[in-house]
């Protein structure tokens, strides 16, 4: 089980449960109580920041 904690949600995480390396189910969640508001399909998670930078930097 992952849970992310997206920074644009306050009420609301996604839940991503696996099982044998495969998605076997995504859920959107309270996290202060843990209770399962919806099953999703999909869900797309942006980047709190975007960070640039030259692809040899980022090699190390």
């Amino acid at each position: 089980v992952i849970d992310v904690f997206p920074a644009d949600r306050d009420s609301e995480a996604l839940r991503i449960e696996l099982f044998d390396g495969e998605v076997e189910k995504i859920t959107l969640f309270d996290p202060l109580t843990g209770e399962t508001m919806r099953n999703l399909m999909r869900f797309t998670v942006y980047p709190k920041t975007h960070y640039a930078t030259t692809r040899e930097r980022a090699a190390g």
